[in-house]
C-alpha cells in the first residue's frame, strides 16, 4: 500500500519480501513516500547517515551521493529521524537538513511545495542559491554545470518550470534576470556573471 515516486538519478533498494518487524528500504537520490500505516510493522527509510522511522505519512527524502547535505521534508503525519548523533521527531511543514561532513543536522520550517513539486513535474525555486538550483537542473536535464566565476553560486533565484520546459527555455529565463550569463554547448552549461 506504500507509494514511492523517484526523482532523476535516484535509486530505491528493497527486499523481495519484507520479513520481521520492520519494512526497511534504502534510498540514494530523491524520493517522495506516501506510506501506508501499519503500526505492527514500522516503515524505515535509510540513506547515507540518516534513518527515518515512519508510521502512515507523506514525506520527501533528498540524499544524493556527493552532496554536502541531505534533507527530509515532512508533508503530513510524523517521522522520526535518527543519526549517529541525534534522534528527533518532525512535524508537518518541517525539514531536517543533515550535513554529511559534520554529521549534524538542523530542523527548520519550510513551504513543502518547493520540495515536493518535482513529483508533479514542476521545478519550484524560492530564493534558492544558484548552486543548489544548478544541481537540480543538472539532474533534471542531464547536463554538466561549469562556473567561470564561482561567486555567482551564491546568487538567489525564484522561479518555477514545468518538466516539459526545454533547457533552452529555462536558460532564457535565467538570463532575463540580468544576474548571470548562461551558455549551453552540447551537455555543458557555462555560467558567468552578467
Amino acid at each position: 500500500g506504500t507509494i514511492v515516486n523517484l526523482n532523476s538519478e535516484s535509486e530505491l533498494k528493497y527486499p523481495v519480501l519484507f520479513t520481521g518487524d520492520t519494512r526497511t528500504v534504502w534510498v540514494s537520490g530523491e524520493a517522495y513516500f506516501e506510506v501506508a500505516e501499519d503500526a505492527a510493522h514500522p516503515f524505515m527509510v535509510e540513506t547515507a547517515g540518516v534513518k527515518i522511522k515512519v508510521l502512515g505519512t507523506g514525506f520527501n527524502v533528498m540524499a544524493y551521493p556527493g552532496d554536502a547535505e541531505s534533507a527530509v521534508t515532512l508533508v503530513h503525519g510524523k517521522v522520526g529521524i535518527q543519526t549517529d548523533r541525534q534522534q528527533l521527531v518532525l512535524q508537518p511543514d518541517e525539514q531536517y537538513v543533515y550535513q554529511s561532513e559534520t554529521h549534524r543536522g538542523t530542523v527548520r520550517k519550510v513551504d513543502v511545495t518547493q520540495y515536493i513539486s518535482w513529483k508533479e513535474g514542476i521545478l519550484n525555486f524560492d530564493k534558492m542559491p544558484l548552486d543548489e538550483l544548478a544541481r537540480k537542473l543538472s539532474r533534471w536535464y542531464d547536463v554538466h554545470i561549469f562556473y567561470l566565476n564561482p561567486a555567482v553560486k551564491k546568487l538567489h533565484f525564484t522561479a518555477w518550470f514545468r518538466r516539459n520546459s526545454s533547457l533552452e527555455e529555462v536558460i532564457d529565463i535565467l538570463k532575463k534576470t540580468q544576474k548571470i550569463n548562461v551558455e549551453l554547448k552540447g551537455k555543458t552549461v557555462t555560467v558567468r556573471e552578467f
